[in-house]
């Protein structure tokens, strides 16, 4: 058991610096501690996974992002098809209701003929 400056039980993080990347240290449990660094829990890295390890990092960056703009691209195509779909759908509405409005004036127009004829006639 590792203990603090501050006397609390240290905890193990791990770094991602270039220099130190993936190696394990210890550190106080305080958020935004006064001794963010004690002591490393593992022995150096090698010179080669120093060199490694920063470009495996930056690879699956590269690739996380790539794969988060075409998953990005994917949900516009979709929001488009769908815009797309509502388009037709509302501009279908349109014509069943005009299709509605022309029928009953329609009925209108021939209830208003009926009745002048009549009134004529009469």
């Amino acid at each position: 058991m590792v203990l603090c400056a501050c006397g609390l039980q240290c905890v193990v993080r791990t770094s991602w610096t270039n220099r130190n990347p993936g190696r394990r240290f210890y550190s106080c449990p305080t958020y935004n501690s006064s001794y963010p660094f004690i002591g490393w829990v593992d022995p150096p890295m090698f010179d080669r996974s120093l060199d490694i390890i920063p470009c495996l990092l930056r690879t699956r960056d590269a690739l996380e992002d790539a794969l988060a703009l075409e998953q990005e691209g994917a949900d516009w195509e979709e929001h488009q098809a769908n815009e797309e779909e509502t388009r037709a759908n509302q501009a279908e509405l349109r014509v069943k209701m005009e299709e509605e409005r022309a029928k009953k004036l329609r009925k209108y127009l021939i209830i208003s003929w009926v009745l002048f004829a009549s009134y004529v006639y009469l």
